[in-house]
């Protein structure tokens, strides 16, 4: 059996057809941390598990909480602060920095948005 050069371009973009193609679905099913706020958005659909954190920053003029959070094993998610907006803009007057929270957020086009929070003693 002989081996024509000619053919080996051709073999070579059908290769790369087909690693291209399989790649984005490879990426999104080992990269769990692919979110642009923070690695662990692009994880899942909504948390549907309570999460519980610590307020480190109020921002009212991006509408927004930045909460550290401990490891989230349903989640896939280690210990991390991460930036949320807030689903009712009254929580922004509700917490402040050094707050015990318990919450749950969805993710949308829009970013992380807490749906749900409340203070833990």
């Amino acid at each position: 059996m002989t081996h024509s050069l000619a053919n080996a371009p051709l073999a070579a973009l059908a290769m790369a057809a087909v690693l291209l193609t399989a790649a984005p679905d490879a990426a999104r099913a080992t990269d769990a941390h692919a979110h642009a706020e923070h690695p662990a958005a692009a994880a899942s659909a909504p948390a549907a598990v309570p999460i519980d954190g610590v307020v480190r920053k109020v921002d009212k003029g991006a509408g927004k909480l930045t909460i550290w959070h401990g490891d989230v094993p349903q989640l896939q998610m280690g210990p991390m602060t991460m930036a949320f907006r807030v689903k009712e803009a009254v929580w922004l007057d509700q917490f402040k920095v050094g707050d015990k929270v318990r919450f749950q957020y969805q993710r949308s086009s829009g970013g992380l948005t807490i749906t749900a929070i409340e203070a833990v003693r």
